[in-house]
């Protein structure tokens, strides 16, 4: 009988629990949203449209973690370079931008995120990628700017 009891109370303390999806403020979104139209631009390869709606302070830094250190600036110093490293892109078939977590302080916002994208190269081969990424970004005169940011493989 004690293990009747014992397992309708596990069971009852189980099924108490909801799981609710996450939400986000309208100012957390407006982050989200921006960095979701970065990768929408990227994987359109519209490298207008990316740098139109992707605004950078030119000074920014950026680590992705297989790099020995991070660089300052060079997205913006080195447009061309980076247009003819990134577009054309292989063909993506798949991404995806799973926020984590968004904190604002004023005018800094810090954007936690998962990005996943799958590319087929010249053979046909899919190959899926995925990194973990923090985005900083700061509003100056109503618009936000990223100012810096990380990413890193999974297993790091």
């Amino acid at each position: 009988m004690k293990r009747i009891i014992l397992a309708a109370f596990v069971l009852a303390l189980a099924t108490s629990f909801t799981v609710q999806a996450q939400t986000f403020t309208p100012a957390e979104q407006e982050i989200i949203d921006i960095v979701q139209q970065c990768w929408d631009s990227w994987v359109q390869e519209d490298h207008e449209g990316w740098a139109v709606g992707c605004p950078r302070r030119p000074e920014h830094t950026y680590w992705d973690a297989s790099q020995a250190v991070p660089a300052r600036g060079w997205i913006g110093e080195h447009s061309r370079q980076f247009a003819d490293a990134y577009f054309p892109i292989r063909d993506v078939i798949f991404y995806e931008v799973r926020p984590v977590m968004v904190s604002i302080f004023g005018d800094v916002a810090i954007y936690h995120h998962w990005a996943t994208w799958t590319e087929l190269d010249n053979n046909g081969v899919a190959t899926t990628f995925s990194n973990k990424r923090i985005d900083v970004w700061q509003r100056v005169d109503g618009q936000w700017l990223f100012i810096g940011g990380m990413a890193a493989q999974p297993d790091n």
